[in-house]
């Protein structure tokens, strides 16, 4: 159990006051999308989500969960978990998520999170998009992701235009940009297929969360990398684009 006043503290980014449990679950309440930002391997965080998980299931049972760490054409697999037609130990290794946040992560900090929408009859799906085709747009750029056939389109998505701005900015800080490369002509850099491919993870989440049709009854809850969502990632912006008259909170965990 967590104490939210000494273990793990909960501040209002915008006012930087500190509010309690109860205050962050009035803004829970009011929110039609929640996604969480963790850090895949803070353990207080993964405590806190399934606190939090364990509340929206009790108290809005037809909310649906969506996890970065599986990807949609996973579904399947949730499903036969789902259905005890395979165990968990299976799932996990199916899915080759047993070491996702590191070794032997996925049993302790995951799947206790899956567990608690399945049983209390909840819906968990897999937010992500195949890494085959991150991969092919890297390589490759979005003609590739529209060239493919309609049965493989509906496991990526993509957002055109590009993102530019901070988002951009941030990432090539993050991958040891020197800043000797003009920022806005980098179109055939190596980096910037990197990026290209970051945004189609951003734009894959964002498109599963909106197409659940999110409202304050039934609502869309992702867990993701903070990178994605804080200070308005390349995932919220995309998500605001298109779902732009949606009640959104981003919790941020940070260390």
């Amino acid at each position: 159990n967590l104490d939210y006043s000494n273990d793990l503290i909960i501040r209002n980014e915008s006012t930087n006051l500190v509010v309690t449990w109860d205050d962050l679950i009035e803004e829970v309440d009011k929110s039609e999308i929640i996604i969480i930002g963790e850090l895949h391997n803070h353990v207080k965080a993964h405590v806190f989500q399934y606190d939090l998980l364990k509340y929206l299931i009790n108290e809005f049972p037809s909310s649906t969960l969506a996890l970065e760490m599986l990807e949609r054409d996973e579904q399947i697999l949730i499903d036969d978990y789902f259905e005890d037609i395979i165990t968990s130990k299976k799932f996990a290794s199916l899915t080759n998520s047993t070491n996702w946040a590191g070794k032997d992560t996925w049993m302790p900090w995951y799947q206790p999170l899956i567990d608690v929408y399945k049983q209390n009859n909840g819906k968990v799906i897999g937010a992500n998009a195949p890494r085959r085709y991150v991969t092919l747009s890297r390589k490759q750029g979005y003609e590739s992701l529209k060239d493919l056939s309609k049965d493989r389109k509906k496991y990526v998505d993509f957002y055109e235009p590009i993102l530019k701005g901070n988002y951009k900015q941030r990432f090539y800080e993050l991958a040891g940009y020197d800043g000797e490369e003009d920022l806005q002509e980098d179109e055939t850099s190596n980096l910037f297929s990197f990026y290209r491919a970051q945004l189609v993870w951003d734009a894959t989440m964002a498109s599963t969360i909106a197409s659940l049709n999110p409202t304050i009854k039934s609502k869309a809850i992702l867990i993701v990398g903070k990178f994605h969502v804080e200070y308005d990632g390349g995932l919220i912006e995309i998500l605001n684009k298109i779902k732009p008259n949606k009640k959104t909170l981003s919790i941020t965990v940070h260390e």
